[in-house]
């Protein structure tokens, strides 16, 4: 399994990076961290960094193990985000919606918006278990 996780954070940083931590007993074990950069008209290009604990040849087996998970990851976002914008194209809908297991939309919007994130006022906490 991956073992016990203690605390995972998210952070966006605007216009366009997202991190993620993953912390265990002993500190931090994984860093992720996205850049999303404008690339052409109607295209953004991602760019992504991850940090692994341990010796490196520990790390790099902990890579081998994740690297087909995230490409399943970025598949999916890919295909999210597709078919979010053929369903704004179709149904000529500006807005966003977000349901309830969205609680980062708002906040993210808000910050590129230049308004105060909801949660500044009411920190979110959220436990998920699976």
């Amino acid at each position: 399994g991956e073992g016990e996780r203690a605390l995972a954070v998210g952070r966006f940083v605007r216009p366009g990076i997202a991190e993620v931590e993953f912390h265990g007993a002993e500190g931090p074990q994984l860093l992720f961290c996205a850049y999303l950069v404008p690339a052409e008209a109607g295209r953004i290009a991602g760019y992504g960094l991850l940090g692994l604990a341990g010796p490196r040849a520990w790390a790099w087996l902990k890579w081998m193990g994740l690297r087909p998970w995230l490409g399943w990851i970025h598949a999916q976002d890919r295909r999210v985000l597709e078919r979010t914008e053929r369903n704004r194209a179709a149904f000529r809908e500006e807005g966003l919606r977000s349901g309830p297991l969205d609680f980062m939309r708002p906040q993210i919007e808000a910050l590129l918006q230049g308004r105060e994130p909801p949660a500044a006022k009411a920190p979110l906490e959220r436990l998920f278990r699976l």
